[in-house]
């Protein structure tokens, strides 16, 4: 049973994507238009540099402007992550405070205890695990390395490197 009414539409949130996009295209639209405005001025070959300039400030303006469009679909994007995150986690514990309720109308440590036993029999678990002491737990052996047969014709080599020494394995991980 979910508790939780159908959500709204986020209004603030589709904004950011619809203001993002328009963006994004009036700066590819201004870029497009600046570039054909240089490239006329160039085939044209006037003395006047009035309008190259306009086209270059226009070309300038039309880049940024995509940059501005492009980040804010990104933020946009992250935003609707983070908003779905938490959605999520609401819903969780909607369930679960239905489920707590649905329990006898009073509540006692007994009912607490069904619940928690209910919902996670592996995480009642995991905390006595992450509990015991690390030495505890057995440690495989590092299989010691095998040395080289010499071999019979071969001269002895003045650099060669120290024989390899015996390294323990690394201890498990432990949570902190």
């Amino acid at each position: 049973m979910n508790s939780t009414p159908p959500r709204p539409l986020n209004l603030p949130l589709l904004g950011t994507w619809l203001a993002s996009a328009v963006i994004t295209v009036v700066g590819v639209v201004l870029l497009i238009t600046s570039n054909a405005a240089q490239v006329s001025y160039y085939v044209e070959q006037t003395a006047d540099p009035a309008p190259i300039l306009a086209a270059q400030a226009g070309t300038t303006v039309g880049g940024l402007l995509i940059a501005v469009g492009v980040l804010g679909l990104v933020i946009a994007l992250a935003t609707q992550a983070i908003i779905g995150a938490a959605d999520r986690r609401h819903a969780d514990s909607v369930i679960a405070f239905d489920e707590f309720t649905a329990l006898d109308g009073e509540v006692d440590l007994d009912d607490l205890d069904e619940l928690a036993a209910g919902r996670a029999p592996v995480a009642a678990a995991a905390p006595a695990a992450a509990a015991a002491p690390a030495a505890a737990t057995p440690v495989a052996e590092a299989a010691p390395v095998a040395d080289a047969a010499p071999v019979a014709d071969a001269a002895p080599v003045a650099d060669a490197a120290p024989a390899a020494e015996t390294v323990p394995a690394p201890e498990a991980p432990t949570e902190k």
